[in-house]
Formats: structure tokens, sequence, C-alpha cells
């Protein structure tokens, strides 16, 4: 059973402004914000992997914010459901990208050229680097 990363922001979104109510962890709304937002864009990935490590990232803090303010159980249930979430959240959001072939920052898509192959191919590409003549 495969869960709507949609579906998923959503939820996440709701439960972050009901727990915004009370004293809980503020950084959640506008993350969770720009989660949809980043969803939203279908031309580039680029949000949606800053979203998933803004995400990734935020996993530490929620736990320092666990451990530093007690709070309703109202609020730490809420808290604990969004914390849960997000792992499920991360974990769809690297198999939306990976489905979709995005490159991570130090892996590489494109095959690399071996020495054997020096000759040079002309570009059909109009671009900044096509020659005028």
């Amino acid at each position: 059973m495969e869960i709507d990363l949609l579906l998923l922001l959503q939820v996440q979104a709701l439960v972050a402004f009901a727990a915004a109510v009370n004293y809980s962890a503020s950084y959640n709304v506008p993350l969770f914000l720009f989660g949809l937002v980043a969803h939203s864009q279908k031309d580039s990935n680029d949000l949606l992997r800053q979203f998933t490590t803004l995400t990734a990232f935020s996993i530490p803090l929620d736990i320092i914010f666990f451990i530093a303010s007690p709070g309703s159980a109202w609020m730490v249930i809420l808290s604990v459901v969004n914390f849960l979430l997000k792992f499920l959240t991360i974990l769809r959001c690297v198999q939306s990208l990976r489905s979709i072939e995005i490159s991570w920052p130090g892996a590489s898509s494109h095959p690399v050229a071996s020495p054997e192959s020096n000759e040079r191919k002309p570009s059909t590409a109009a671009g900044a680097y096509q020659q005028l003549g």
C-alpha cells in the first residue's frame, strides 16, 4: 500500500496547524507548507529535494523539542504523530525523486566518458555556446 505524498503533506500540515494552537515546534507549519509548494512544482524537483533535506534535519530538532518542553497530552500526541509521519514523508519523497531519476549531490546521472572517446561531436543544440558565423 503506497500513500500519496500530497495526502501525507496535507495531513502533516493540518497536524502542525492543530499543534500550533498551543506551545509546539513552530518550524513544522512553514516546513509542511513549503512541502506542499515543493510538491506542486512539476517543472523542477529542486524544491522537493530541499524539502526532503529540511525535513530530515528537523528530526533532531523534534527530539530536542520533546526533551526540552513537556506539554499537554494532546500536544504531545500531535507532535509524536507529526514526528513519526516525517519518516514516512522522507521515504516517499526519496522514492518520488528516485522514480524521476533526480541525481543527488555528489552523484552523477550522466555516463562517464571513456578516455578512448576523445573525438568531438558537433553540438546541434542552440544556446550560449553556439558559434555565430
